[in-house]
């Protein structure tokens, strides 16, 4: 006969979990809802780099603890017949992604959010971005020595690298353009790109959905300050290209080639490191010719750039290949012999380039599935570049729900320490510098992390 007593033991232990669970998951909902306040508000308090970098923190440690919880607690796999406790707990995941965001909509947004308003205004000007930079005489006298087309703009003070063309793809550019139409504020833009965020949350579901995986995971990206942050207060229009990525990740799992590739064209458009990616599909793809699709969004974008100059390509070498920029950067650092100055070798280019090359093919031979595959991509790129934002770590963000990636997903933590260097300028009188000892609080966790878990699965082998 069965001891009964021994099954109500273990449910009731079980129960106690989920309540645990639970609990974990409404604290972290308040943790991350006073960062979303606090991050709108920074501006009010004596030292906001530190009031940012510290709400930021606390609403990572509780984004990842309850994403641990609900997937440890509420199962990694969805039970036939479904259940109503998860479908109410679904809501209350996504209600809160949408409370956090139209919260942080209203906070102070990163300058690149003017300088996007403010070459849409340059294209329905009639004039192209990519041919003429801000600082252009041809736009500070348009027509017949009419007034300069910055007089009288609203955004034009807060517009920087006015000696570059755009940076903004075609595509990118293209929505900006039509947003700004409608509405000339970084508010209009960034309910644009948070839009766009929130689709990613969705085609996420989906494929949590179609896995019958536990989608509890998907807090990780939901709820993540460092992608709430990146768009829905940032204004960064990175939210484009994620979408489509995962867009074309989740057709090609369903092998829908066809719309898999012309997901990905729209990704190229939308941020050309998507280029990256191509070869990922297409070795993982059944129907390779299927790649034709990649055309149709991408060719009217390749139009509009030769047509304005193509000087974007010049604004990115200089971005990314000149010897005078490179910020937060660690690899590229290191192989650059620790240059503490703007200016570092063109040998240190070189490295870094080769080094990326070598881990790129060896990356693609190793044969992994396409998501693990794009994601080492990605941050392959982003340890070997000279340049990374913070906000570039979002272009793997998502999978990070699908794959376990604890390094990664540790740096979208850590890499809030890259903002200490305003708060470092403010004390110095607005001297802004990459600091060294940034670089070791940011990344020392995230190679550690990597390097006891390559030890660890070696002693597994």
């Amino acid at each position: 006969m069965t001891d009964l007593s021994i099954l109500s033991t273990d449910t009731e232990k079980s129960t106690k979990q989920k309540q645990f669970a639970l609990i974990v998951a409404a604290a972290a909902v308040v943790v991350i809802a006073a960062f979303s306040f606090l991050a709108t508000f920074r501006y009010n308090f004596r030292h906001p780099w530190a009031v940012f970098i510290g709400s930021y923190l606390a609403a990572f440690i509780a984004c990842v603890g309850a994403g641990v919880f609900l997937m440890r607690y509420f199962g990694r796999t969805v039970p036939e017949g479904g259940d109503k406790s998860r479908k109410y707990l679904l809501l209350f995941v996504v209600v809160s992604a949408i409370v956090f965001r139209i919260v942080l909509l209203f906070g102070p947004p990163d300058n690149d959010i003017y300088r996007a308003l403010w070459e849409g205004r340059v294209i329905r000007a009639g004039y192209s971005p990519y041919t003429y930079a801000p600082d252009s005489d041809e736009l500070k006298d348009p027509v017949n020595r009419h007034l300069p087309l910055s007089t009288g703009d609203p955004h034009w003070q807060h517009v920087d690298h006015r000696k570059f063309p755009s940076f903004f793809p075609p595509f990118t550019l293209s929505l900006i353009t039509f947003t700004g139409w409608l509405s000339y504020t970084p508010l209009a833009l960034k309910i644009l790109f948070t839009l766009f965020d929130l689709g990613t949350i969705a085609v996420l579901f989906l494929m949590f959905r179609r896995r019958r995986a536990g989608w509890f995971g998907i807090v990780l990206y939901a709820w993540n300050p460092l992608v709430l942050s990146a768009f829905a207060l940032g204004g960064h229009p990175d939210s484009i290209l994620v979408f489509f990525l995962v867009l074309a990740a989740a057709l090609l799992e369903r092998k829908k080639d066809w719309a898999a590739f012309l997901a990905l064209g729209f990704a190229v458009v939308s941020n050309f490191i998507a280029l990256l990616v191509i070869p990922v599909f297409l070795i993982h793809s059944r129907k390779r010719k299927a790649a034709i699709n990649l055309i149709w969004p991408c060719l009217p974008g390749l139009l509009s750039l030769f047509a304005g100059g193509a000087n974007i390509i010049w604004t990115f070498m200089e971005f990314g290949g000149s010897p005078y920029f490179h910020w937060n950067d660690s690899l590229h650092f290191v192989l650059s012999g620790f240059s503490l100055t703007h200016t570092i070798s063109v040998v240190g280019r070189i490295l870094s380039a080769l080094g990326f090359i070598l881990v790129y093919v060896l990356i693609l031979r190793r044969g992994l599935d396409p998501i693990r595959t794009t994601v080492a991509v990605l941050v392959s790129f982003m340890l070997f570049s000279p340049t990374v934002q913070p906000w570039f770590l979002t272009w793997f963000a998502p999978f990070l729900c699908l794959v376990a990636a604890r390094p990664w997903l540790l740096w979208t933590g850590t890499v809030v320490v890259f903002y200490a260097v305003w708060g470092i300028a403010v004390v110095r009188g607005g001297y802004v510098q990459d600091l060294v000892i940034v670089k070791l609080i940011e990344y020392i966790p995230v190679y550690a992390l990597l390097a006891w878990e390559f030890l660890r699965r070696k002693d597994e082998v």
